[in-house]
């Protein structure tokens, strides 16, 4: 129930609260800027360095500091306390407001840039940290080694459920290029 009713009405009713056509006025456009670039780069930066005191490799450190941005849901709640308390102004919440969702919607892609590079670099992210990739398997003659294997499921019919693979349970599918 929380998550079907309570949430969107959460949203909704921030989104209503957030006057966006404040946001044009050059000093409050400046300082929406000035916040997102100190708020990213403030909370990416701590959180980098302190993995790297925790032995963490440059890009494992970047991708946790990126992933830290991601500040959505809580803080909303807390912006839309002060704003209620009479805390901060309107202006301050809108510019509080596009920075928790411009920082939230930038933290995933972020985190990626710095596992594209692992990858490209030999490395994966582990459970241990950056990892060497695992060597691929050799494949047998006639296969591409850009295929993947994929469960397939038995096919519905109106007289039951039967089996359209003759009792084998995997397959395998060529991966887009």
């Amino acid at each position: 129930m929380v998550g079907y009713l309570l949430l969107p009405a959460f949203f909704i009713y921030t989104g209503l609260n957030t006057k966006l056509g404040v946001i044009v006025e050059p000093a409050v456009l400046v300082m929406t800027a000035v916040v997102l670039v100190v708020s990213f780069a403030s909370k990416f930066g701590a959180v980098g360095l302190v993995a790297r005191t925790q032995d963490m490799g440059w890009r494992e450190a970047g991708a946790m500091g990126a992933l830290a941005n991601a500040r959505g849901l809580i803080e909303l709640v807390l912006l839309n306390i002060g704003l209620t308390v009479g805390l901060i102004t309107l202006e301050l919440y809108t510019i509080l407001v596009v920075m928790t969702t411009v920082t939230t919607f930038i933290a995933t892609p972020v985190q990626r840039m710095f596992e594209r590079s692992a990858r490209k670099n030999g490395q994966v992210f582990g459970p241990t940290g950056e990892e060497p990739k695992p060597l691929a398997e050799p494949t047998p003659a006639g296969e591409s080694k850009h295929t993947v294997p994929v469960a397939t499921y038995p096919e519905r019919t109106r007289q039951g459920t039967r089996s359209s693979n003759s009792g084998r349970h995997l397959r395998t599918h060529r991966r887009p290029r």
